[in-house]
């Protein structure tokens, strides 16, 4: 075996912060198979450091979407609940004035219902966005932890 050693570095940019640097030395006479085996496991290193640096951030984000969705689905049942309040005044209203059937006809009325609606839709909209960013920060946190798991 020779004195004489390559040196090999991995650089992999995590983020505009962060950097993992690996270095190792192996034989000038070391065969290709045993250098690339050399940056397999470098590889391999580097991908479980990303992971386990991306790991808590990631738990942060889904934990923050979570609670946008539960924000978003307490926003639905908060508008359909308006929607009923606003329908069981006008029939009360409407019960009082003695007509039998209430009337949703009324410029008022419709201006209200339509802005009622609008409102449970963009929830609903809001929630289908966040479940969405859940579903795929699930299966990114799933990954990265099959990465921190693996062995090099």
């Amino acid at each position: 075996m020779s004195d004489t050693a390559l040196m090999i570095t991995l650089q992999h940019q995590l983020d505009e912060n962060r950097t993992l640097i690996f270095q190792t030395a192996v034989a000038a006479d070391t065969p290709l198979s045993g250098i690339n085996a050399c940056l397999d496991s470098l590889a391999s290193a580097s991908n479980r450091m990303r992971a386990r640096s991306f790991l808590p951030t990631t738990r942060i984000k889904l934990d923050t979407f979570k609670e946008r969705l539960k924000q978003a689905l307490d926003g639905i049942l908060a508008a359909e609940v308006n929607v009923g309040g606003l329908k069981s005044q006008w029939a009360s209203e409407d019960a009082a004035a003695g007509r039998r059937q209430s009337r949703y006809d009324t410029p008022a009325r419709k201006q209200a219902l339509t802005a009622a609606g609008a409102e449970v839709n963009r929830h609903r909209g809001d929630a289908i966005l966040l479940q969405r960013e859940i579903d795929e920060l699930e299966a990114q946190l799933a990954q990265l932890e099959k990465q921190d798991a693996s062995e090099g």
